[in-house]
């Protein structure tokens, strides 16, 4: 019975917590800490009265129903997080606006303040950049990642089957809220990935190197 969706895929949208249904996505954040991530990519999201409650949010006040384990994360692609950087990215984008805003008053814009705003677009905009070779990368590897995602949220689905969990409140229970977020699930879901020639083939082919799992 599947009570999640675990996807790389950035066009993945969760879209209700109801009964059985978890819908659960990852971003790509490879950090190895126990902190929790959401879901940036979802469209609509409706929560049961439960889920409102400031005891169902983590510590980042993320619903934690939406909530993915930190390891999780090890076994994706950094580009398909949506929320990296993204706070820097806009600070940048608002802050080459008010840049280019004092060139645009009159109305008119010469060669020179022209050159200005490219230098400084070139130079100041670093994690624009950044942003930008992520989507490219994305672009570039959409079937990769997305037959890695594949792979991934079924086997991720066949840990929480194994392990017992069936609904919602036992996904938060003993996922979520379980020490180091469910150890001995992380090391049974490493087990079947790196069985897996064909996923181990599309993590070395993107770039992904899960850490080991003590």
């Amino acid at each position: 019975m599947q009570i999640g969706n675990l996807y790389g895929n950035p066009a993945a949208t969760a879209t209700s917590l109801s009964g059985n249904n978890l819908p659960l996505q990852s971003t790509g954040n490879s950090s190895n800490s126990n902190s929790t991530i959401r879901n940036p990519s979802a469209d609509t999201v409706t929560l049961s009265p439960q889920a409102q409650t400031i005891s169902e949010l983590d510590r980042n006040g993320i619903p934690k129903h939406l909530a993915i384990p930190q390891w999780i994360t090890g076994y994706m692609h950094e580009s398909t997080d949506l929320s990296l950087n993204i706070d820097k990215v806009m600070a940048e984008g608002k802050a080459y606006q008010e840049f280019s805003e004092k060139f645009l008053d009159d109305g008119k814009l010469t060669n020179q303040e022209q050159r200005q705003m490219e230098v400084y677009r070139r130079t100041q905009m670093s994690f624009n950049d950044i942003s930008i070779e992520m989507d490219n990368f994305r672009q570039s590897n959409r079937y990769e990642l997305n037959e890695l995602s594949s792979i991934r949220n079924t086997y991720y689905q066949q840990v929480l089957s194994e392990s017992g969990i069936e609904s919602s409140d036992e996904y938060v229970d003993k996922v979520i809220d379980a020490p180091g977020h469910n150890v001995e699930m992380h090391k049974r879901f490493d087990e079947l990935m790196r069985s897996n020639s064909r996923a181990v083939e599309l993590m070395n082919q993107l770039g992904i190197n899960p850490p080991k799992v003590s």
